[in-house]
C-alpha cells in the first residue's frame, strides 16, 4: 500500500461500508505536513451512539486495512452525526502550526524576495 494513496484508500473503504446504511455519509481525510492524517466523518450511522461506540464502528472498518483510530497515521478525528455537525461552529477555529511542523515543512516552491 503506497503511502501517498493511503488517505484515498481509507476514504474509499469507509465510504463503501458506511454508505450502505447512509448514502449521504461524508468522509474527509486530510494529510498534515508531517504525514499524519486528520479524519472527519459525518453520518447518520452514528445516531444514538456514544463516542466509544462510534470509534468501535470505525475501528472495525479500519481493521480490514490493519489500521485503527488510536494509532499511526491518525493525528486526530471527528465522528459526528448530521445533527452534531449542524450544531458545531460553521468555521473551524484557526489552528496555528506547531514549531516542529513549521521546521519540518517542505521548502516553498516559489522564492520569496527579501525586500
Amino acid at each position: 500500500m503506497a503511502q501517498s494513496d493511503l488517505p484515498q484508500q481509507i476514504s474509499e473503504q469507509l465510504a463503501r461500508t458506511l454508505r450502505r446504511k447512509d448514502p449521504d455519509a461524508q468522509i474527509r481525510v486530510k494529510r498534515t505536513s508531517l504525514g499524519w492524517l486528520y479524519l472527519s466523518i459525518t453520518t447518520s450511522c452514528f445516531n444514538g451512539q456514544a463516542l466509544v461506540e462510534r470509534e468501535q464502528l470505525i475501528d472495525e472498518i479500519l481493521t480490514t486495512m490493519n489500521l485503527s483510530l488510536g494509532g499511526y497515521p491518525f493525528a486526530d478525528y471527528v465522528l459526528l452525526t448530521p445533527q452534531d455537525a449542524t450544531h458545531q461552529n460553521p468555521s473551524p477555529p484557526i489552528q496555528l502550526p506547531l514549531w516542529s511542523e513549521i521546521l519540518m515543512a517542505p521548502e516553498p516552491d516559489i522564492a520569496v524576495p527579501l525586500g
